[in-house]
């Protein structure tokens, strides 16, 4: 049976390079940033999202406009509750359905990296979290390089992030990034290390690694 291993924190923290690791260590990875841009392309989905948000939010060419729904949704929490309410329920059924694929691939580990995990509630789905977290001036500096932000837009977008307090209430492990890269990638690895001394190796082919 497949081991899943939850990633999540705050933006600018670094989750990054801990999914980089775990896929150098032969973990399948699923990205939920990506399975939320993808679902956001079904037919389904999109009309989900015009039901609620109107069909401003619609491209001529019948796709979502990514930009416009951004504007409705990062300046109002309510719509942006509305976004997620509607939008999770088919991440979820993405992910398991990648899980599903990982585990007939015989992969024995699978890491979720999902920013909401808890949102949307595939927690559920992990048998085992971590958390990365930073400081406030490490991520503000990180986003505003990484995404191209002025500083007040990088403010707004950390003043909708969990502090620390809610990822040590809810993980199994928070990771802590302040320092360098090489560091941080020293923790890593100790993790996937200890994870692996305790479950076995990641995938059921050693040579797939």
């Amino acid at each position: 049976m497949i081991r899943v291993v939850g990633l999540t924190g705050q933006s600018g923290a670094g989750k990054s390079l801990i999914s980089e690791a775990f896929a150098a260590y032969g973990f399948a990875v699923v990205d939920a940033d990506r399975v939320c841009h993808d679902v956001m392309e079904h037919t389904d989905c999109i009309e989900a999202l015009c039901t609620v948000f109107g069909g401003g939010i619609r491209k001529k060419n019948g796709k979502i406009d990514r930009k416009v729904l951004g504007r409705i949704v990062f300046s109002d929490p309510e719509k942006l509750i509305q976004l997620n309410t509607t939008i999770f329920p088919f991440i979820l059924a993405e992910i398991r359905h990648e899980i599903a694929k990982a585990e007939r691939r015989g992969s024995k580990w699978l890491l979720l990296d999902a920013p909401t995990l808890y949102e949307a509630g595939a927690d559920k789905l992990c048998d085992y979290v971590i958390a990365v977290c930073a400081d406030y001036q490490s991520r503000l500096h990180r986003i505003m390089t990484r995404d191209r932000l002025t500083a007040e837009a990088a403010e707004l977008r950390l003043s909708a992030q969990h502090d620390d307090v809610f990822y040590r209430k809810r993980a199994n492990l928070v990771l802590t990034n302040n320092g360098s890269i090489e560091a941080f990638w020293q923790q890593a690895e100790c993790v996937i290390q200890n994870l692996l001394e305790r479950y076995g190796a990641p995938m059921s082919e050693q040579e797939e690694l």
